[in-house]
C-alpha cells in the first residue's frame, strides 16, 4: 500500500493550492469538539469557536439523549442536522424587543479575505422554539466579517448590535421542519480575518412575527465563505446516514508517525481532514487506503483533531 506522508508546511502549500475549492470557515458544521457538550451555552467546546456575546448553545450528536442539547431531539426543540451524516450544530437567541439579548460567535478564518475578491456566502437555518414555548421568526441573521476580535469579552455587550452586516437574511426564517439554505455574495473590502454569526441589527431594524412575547431562537448548520461557489452553493446534498467506523489509531514515537487503521474495506473512499486546537484546516485529503500514516514529527505539541469522514479522533502529543 502506499504510504501517505505530509508535512505541516506542505500541508498548508496543499490548502492554499486548493484555495477555489475549499470552505475558509474552520470547522463550519460544528463537527468537532473539544469536549463533548453536557449543557446549554457551552458554544466554545466546539475547536475554533467563541462567544461574542451572550451564551450560544452547542448541539452534538456526542451528547446522545441529553434533554438539553442532544440531537435531534433537545431543550428548545427537535432538529435533526442539516445533513444525515453529519453531528452537530449551533444556537441562537435573537430577540426583537431587546437589543442586549443578540447572541454571537465568531472564529479565525482559515485565509485572510482578499481585499476586491468575491466571496460566496451560505448558512443553513431553522427556527426553535424559545424559553416560553413560542415558536417565533425574524429576519437580518448573518455574516459580519472583521479585521479583528477583541476577546475575551464580557458576556452581555451592546456594541456589536449597530446596524452593519456584510450578508444576512433580509426574509424571516419561518420553516421549522426543514433546514432553510441562505445563500449571498459579497465583495471583500478590507483583509477580513475573522467571522462573527449572529444578528447584529437593533429592533427598529428587524422584522418579526410571534404569537406570544417571546425571543427568536435559530439552529444554524454549514457555515460556509469560498471564492468558488461550488463550495457554498451545492453542499445541501442529501446523504445517506452511515454506521460510525471503529477506528483505531497509535503514535510511533521511533518514527513520528500518527498510524490510524481499520478503515473501511469496502469501495468507499474516506475523506481526512486535520484541523489544529483552534479549529484551523491545516490538511485534507481522500484515500481508498485501509490506513493511513500522518508524519507528525514537525507539529508543535497539543492537541489536533483528524476527521475521517464524520468521525473525528482526537490526539494529543
Amino acid at each position: 500500500m502506499m504510504r501517505i506522508i505530509f508535512f505541516l508546511f506542505c500541508s498548508l502549500v496543499l490548502v492554499r493550492a486548493s484555495k477555489a475549492q475549499i470552505n475558509v470557515v474552520p470547522n463550519p458544521s460544528f463537527e468537532v469538539y473539544d469536549t463533548c457538550p453536557d449543557n446549554n451555552s457551552q458554544i466554545e467546546r466546539a475547536v475554533g469557536w467563541l462567544r461574542l456575546n451572550r451564551s450560544p448553545d452547542y448541539y452534538h450528536k456526542c451528547a446522545g439523549s441529553n434533554p438539553y442539547i442532544g440531537i435531534p431531539q433537545n431543550l428548545l426543540g427537535f432538529q435533526d442536522t442539516d445533513n444525515a451524516s453529519d453531528s452537530g450544530y449551533a444556537g441562537f437567541i435573537t430577540d426583537p424587543n431587546d437589543d442586549g439579548v443578540h447572541e454571537i460567535l465568531g472564529i479565525q478564518l482559515i485565509e485572510t479575505l482578499v481585499i476586491g475578491q468575491k466571496y460566496y456566502v451560505s448558512f443553513s437555518a431553522s427556527p426553535g422554539y424559545n424559553h416560553l414555548g413560542y415558536i417565533c421568526f425574524c429576519n437580518k441573521f448573518g455574516f459580519r466579517f472583521t479585521t479583528k476580535i477583541d476577546f475575551p469579552r464580557p458576556i452581555i455587550s451592546f456594541d456589536l448590535v449597530d446596524n452593519y452586516a456584510q450578508f444576512y437574511s433580509d426574509s424571516i426564517i419561518s420553516d421549522t421542519t426543514n433546514w432553510v439554505s441562505i445563500k449571498g455574495q459579497f465583495i471583500a473590502d478590507s483583509a477580513y480575518k475573522y467571522l462573527m454569526i449572529g444578528n447584529f441589527f437593533t429592533t427598529s431594524q428587524i422584522n418579526s412575527t410571534c404569537p406570544g412575547s417571546g425571543r427568536n431562537y435559530l439552529y444554524v448548520d454549514n457555515i460556509c465563505v469560498s471564492i468558488d461557489s461550488n463550495s457554498c452553493f451545492q453542499f445541501n446534498e442529501i446523504k445517506e446516514p452511515k454506521t460510525k467506523p471503529n477506528y483505531l489509531y497509535s503514535i510511533d514515537e521511533s518514527t513520528g508517525n500518527l498510524h490510524i487503521f481499520n478503515f473501511p474495506t469496502t469501495n468507499h473512499s474516506t475523506k481526512v481532514f486535520a484541523y489544529d486546537s483552534i479549529g484551523r484546516l491545516i490538511y485534507l485529503n481522500e484515500t481508498m487506503n485501509e490506513y493511513i500514516d500522518i508524519s507528525i514529527s514537525n507539529f508543535s505539541k497539543g492537541i489536533y483533531f483528524i476527521k475521517l469522514n464524520e468521525y473525528v479522533i482526537k490526539i494529543i502529543f
